[in-house]
């Protein structure tokens, strides 16, 4: 897949509302997945991983359109 067409997601844990117990099973779910990811932002409760889509570019549009056209 080209660079260009790599689409990238981002997940956000409010880390003032879950125990480190739960934040580390969450963090496992990325380490034992073969999906690139990497921490993007960490700061003081706000912890931001950022992680590949599976899909590209072209199919990830379209699976939005299709859901954007399902709740009209």
């Amino acid at each position: 897949m080209k660079e260009e067409d790599v689409v990238w997601l981002y997940r956000v844990f409010d880390t003032s509302e879950m125990g480190k117990d739960e934040l580390q099973k969450e963090l496992d779910k990325f380490s034992n997945s073969l999906t690139p990811h990497e921490i993007a932002h960490s700061d003081g409760h706000l912890l931001i991983v950022r992680f590949q889509s599976a899909l590209n570019r072209n199919a990830y549009l379209k699976a939005a359109a299709n859901t954007m056209s399902l709740g009209a």
